[in-house]
């Protein structure tokens, strides 16, 4: 069985608006070659958020995905992923080879859309170097130097963080530190160049990961904060799980697995109550499924023992594009597919 959230050919996307976004009833291609014209120009700042992951790794050959592949004229901001914290406390490029490549080719997309804003993610998943980047002061002011210079050199228009994630209270409280310091450091850059540096974070979606960070006083150096209302359940879960439930699930056996709080509006609503402005909170949408083998039929095989992950695209989990190709179709909600459980506003496919 495979559960995913709608999808695209970027890793992940962020929305925030006042008024619902449409779902795309086309999705860009992966494997086309010709170069789209570009879009004209937004006469006005568009009135929502939509904003895309790019990981450096999807631009590999053996992915096919390139730059001029995103569908820039849909989205407002794209955070390219990651550069990473050396071993110096320094924000470095985390794949020279791509980001080679890359880079130039993102500034020449900004310059075919002039409305987009263009990010660099620093850390990800396994990133260990965040502690002594942020351990003091000195420390504090080095990191944010090295960032903001790896930003400008590149062309870009803002910093996004992820550390996953701070422990402990001091970790958490150097994490509130370290952003305080970017933003000093962005907005004494913006004033002599005359401009506004994003400055945003990955937040995670787990409440054993969220609570004890004094949020209420983080945000307000932040733009937004993208949640990761994603990966609930992963490859290495004792059970399949769904991804990235909207809501809890209902009829979940697991109870000691699925906690009510493991569901995206959940985290909003945490956030939201933990002093966060609801207009600085973008919900996190994969562009991906996980998959096991083995599960039994019963409650089509969701919260059941499984046997082993398939290979998919990498570790259990399936690219948009490789979804695509499943044998049975995958239905969303917006196509009048069915749910295995519909409380939680995600689609599976289950293959018996």
């Amino acid at each position: 069985m495979v559960t995913i959230a709608p999808t695209a050919s970027v890793e992940t996307l962020f929305a925030a608006t006042a008024t619902p976004l449409p779902i795309p009833t086309a999705l860009p291609s992966t494997t086309s070659t010709a170069t789209p014209a570009p879009s004209p120009t937004p006469t006005s700042a568009p009135s929502f958020r939509l904003i895309a992951y790019l990981a450096s790794w999807s631009t590999a050959p053996s992915r096919g995905y390139r730059i001029v592949d995103i569908p820039a004229d849909k989205l407002t901001h794209v955070n390219y992923a990651f550069a990473v914290v050396s071993p110096s406390s320094e924000c470095v490029t985390g794949d020279a080879n791509a980001d080679a490549r890359n880079f130039p080719e993102l500034k020449k997309l900004k310059r075919n859309y002039p409305h987009l804003k263009t990010s660099i993610s620093i850390g990800g998943a396994g990133a260990q170097s965040f502690p002594n980047a942020t351990q003091n002061t000195e420390a504090r002011q080095k990191f944010a130097r090295s960032c903001i210079a790896l930003m400008k050199q590149n062309g870009l228009d803002g910093i996004d963080l992820d550390w996953e994630f701070p422990k402990g209270n001091a970790e958490k409280e150097n994490y509130a530190a370290m952003l305080a310091e970017l933003r000093a450091q962005l907005d004494l850059l913006g004033k002599a160049d005359d401009t506004r540096y994003l400055l945003t974070i990955a937040a995670p979606a787990g409440p054993n990961q969220y609570t004890g960070v004094a949020w209420n006083s983080i945000v307000r150096d932040l733009d937004w904060i993208d949640l990761m209302t994603y990966d609930f359940t992963r490859s290495r879960s004792s059970l399949t799980g769904l991804n990235a439930p909207l809501y809890a699930s209902s009829p979940d056996p697991s109870k000691s697995q699925v906690s009510p709080s493991d569901n995206g509006h959940a985290a909003v609503q945490a956030y939201i109550a933990a002093g966060v402005p609801s207009d600085k909170i973008d919900f996190g949408v994969p562009f991906y499924g996980r998959g096991w083998y083995g599960a039994s039929n019963a409650n089509k095989g969701l919260f059941r023992k499984f046997n082993r992950v398939p290979h998919g695209t990498r570790g259990g989990a399936f690219d948009y594009r490789d979804l695509k190709n499943l044998q049975s179709p995958i239905q969303f909600p917006t196509q009048g597919g069915k749910h295995a459980d519909s409380s939680t506003r995600e689609p599976i496919a289950f293959h018996a």
